[in-house]
C-alpha cells in the first residue's frame, strides 16, 4: 500500500437530501436543537416541534451536510448538490426528485414566518442519516449510521485482497482496487509496482466513517521490500476513503496520509547497487561541488550542479536557492552516501546522510537529513535532476 502513499488526494463524502413545500400550520410551535454528528447546528431561525416532527431552516442544514444550494425565487424550487448527489424540489409539490428518482414529499416543507423549513428525519432518512430524539433535552440527534457485519467484511476485505494481489504480484488486479471514479493517478503507479515486489502487513484497520456508498478506513501497516528495484520501508497511519461502485463492489478512491515513517535508515543504504567506479566519482565530486557552492553562496557554481528541463524552471530554482543563501549560512557535510537503484548507468538514484550546521541570525543548530534525490548523466557530465518527484525525505533530526 505504500505505493499509494506516495499520492495525496483529496476525498469529498457524498450524502443526499431532498424535501418538497406545505403551508405552515397555525399552532405555536415548541423549539429543538439539532447535533449533527455532535455538534450543534447553528440556524438563524430555532428549529421547531410540530405534532411531533421537527422542522429546521434547510438552507443551515443543507449546508451543515455539505451541500451546495441554489433557490429559484420564481419557481419556487431548491436545488443541492454535492458530488454524486443532486437533488431538486418544490413548494407545494409532493414528491422530490434525487439523482432523477422521485421521492414521496407530502407535508416535509413548510414555510412558517415567510421562512422555508424541512423536516429533520425526512432530511436524514435521505441523506443516509440515523437520527435520534431526546425527549427530555429536546434535542435532534443525527450521526452517520454504522456499517452492517456483512458490510464491514465488504469494505475490509479490499485489503485482504490487496495482500493476496500484492503477494501474486497480480499488476491487473491492483489496478481494479481502485474506485472508477478515483482521481489516483493509476499510471504513475504503475513502474514501480512492475519493478518492485512488497510485503504489506495491515496492523489495524478501523473503519471510521461510513454513508452507505462510501467509507473511511484508518490503516496502520508496515511495508517492506521482498524483491527487485530500491524500495523505502514504511510504517504509516492514513486514511483509506473507499466507494462502492453501481456493481456493489468497493474500491480505493483516496489516500491520506497522517504520518510515514521509515523503519530502518540503515536498510535503505543496504540496498546499494553495483556500479562503474569512475561514475562513483564522478558523482562524489558531484556532491563535493554543490556543498561547496552553498558553503560558498555561488549561485552560478550551484547551477552548475543541476540540471533543469528548461528557462523557466532554472529560474524558478535561481529564486528559492537566492532566498535560501540570504536567509541561513550552512555547513554541509556529506557523512554517507550509497547508489540504489540505476537505468542504463546513466540514470541513478542515490542515497544521501547529510549533517547540515545552520546559522541563523546569530542562532546555531544542527540537523542530520537522509534522503534520496536523482542524478543524471548528460555528455558525460553527472548532475542533480530537478523533478522534484526524484528527491525524496526520510529522516531529519536535531544533533546535539
Amino acid at each position: 500500500m505504500k505505493r499509494l502513499m506516495l499520492f495525496v488526494f483529496a476525498a469529498v463524502l457524498a450524502f443526499g437530501l431532498t424535501g418538497t413545500a406545505s403551508a405552515a400550520g397555525s399552532a405555536k410551535p415548541a423549539t429543538a436543537t439539532v447535533l449533527l454528528n455532535g455538534k450543534e447546528v447553528a440556524f438563524s431561525a430555532a428549529p421547531i416541534v410540530i405534532k411531533g416532527k421537527t422542522y429546521v431552516e434547510f438552507r443551515a442544514l443543507f449546508n451543515a451536510l455539505g451541500y451546495e444550494i441554489d433557490y429559484e425565487a420564481k419557481t419556487k424550487t431548491i436545488k443541492a448538490s454535492t458530488e454524486g448527489h443532486k437533488i431538486e424540489m418544490s413548494t407545494g409539490g409532493d414528491v422530490a426528485f434525487v439523482n432523477g428518482k422521485t421521492v414521496a414529499s407530502s407535508g416535509e416543507i413548510k414555510v412558517i414566518n415567510s421562512r422555508t423549513m424541512i423536516g429533520v428525519r425526512f432530511i436524514a432518512a435521505l441523506t443516509d442519516k440515523k437520527v435520534d430524539w431526546d425527549g427530555v433535552t429536546r434535542k435532534v440527534i443525527i450521526t452517520n449510521w454504522g456499517p452492517t457485519e456483512e458490510e464491514k467484511r465488504a469494505i475490509l476485505g479490499v485489503f485482504d485482497k490487496f495482500r493476496l494481489i500484492e503477494a501474486a504480484d497480480d499488476l491487473e488486479g491492483f489496478v481494479q482496487l481502485f474506485a472508477d471514479d478515483s482521481g489516483v493517478d493509476i499510471k504513475a503507479l504503475l513502474p514501480n509496482w512492475e519493478r518492485t515486489k512488497t510485503q504489506t502487513t495491515f496492523k489495524e484497520l478501523l473503519i471510521t466513517d461510513f454513508s452507505g456508498d462510501e467509507a473511511v478506513v484508518k490503516v496502520t501497516d508496515e511495508t517492506v521490500k521482498v524483491s527487485g528495484a530500491f524500495f523505502p520501508e514504511y510504517s504509516s497511519v492514513y486514511n483509506a476513503t473507499l466507494r462502492k461502485s453501481s456493481s456493489g463492489e468497493w474500491g480505493i478512491y483516496n489516500i491520506e496520509v497522517l504520518k510515514a515513517d521509515i523503519l530502518s535508515v540503515d536498510k535503505l543504504f543496504a540496498q546499494e547497487i553495483s556500479f562503474p567506479e569512475a561514475d562513483k566519482a564522478a558523482i562524489g565530486a558531484l556532491f563535493d561541488a554543490q556543498t561547496k557552492a552553498i558553503y560558498e553562496k555561488k549561485m552560478d557554481d550551484f547551477m552548475a550542479t543541476v540540471t533543469t528541463k528548461d528557462d523557466a524552471e532554472a529560474e524558478e530554482l535561481k529564486q528559492q536557492m537566492q532566498w535560501f543563501f540570504d536567509s541561513f549560512d550552512i555547513k554541509r557535510t556529506i557523512e554517507k552516501w550509497a547508489v540504489v537503484d540505476s537505468e542504463e548507468n546513466d540514470q541513478a538514484i542515490v542515497v544521501i546522510s547529510a549533517l547540515m550546521e545552520v546559522n541563523l541570525n546569530g542562532i546555531h543548530f544542527k540537523v542530520r537529513t537522509v534522503f534520496s534525490d536523482g542524478v543524471v548523466k548528460k555528455g558525460g557530465k553527472w548532475t542533480f535532476s530537478n523533478t522534484g518527484s526524484d528527491s525524496v525525505p526520510y529522516l531529519s533530526e536535531d544533533v546535539q
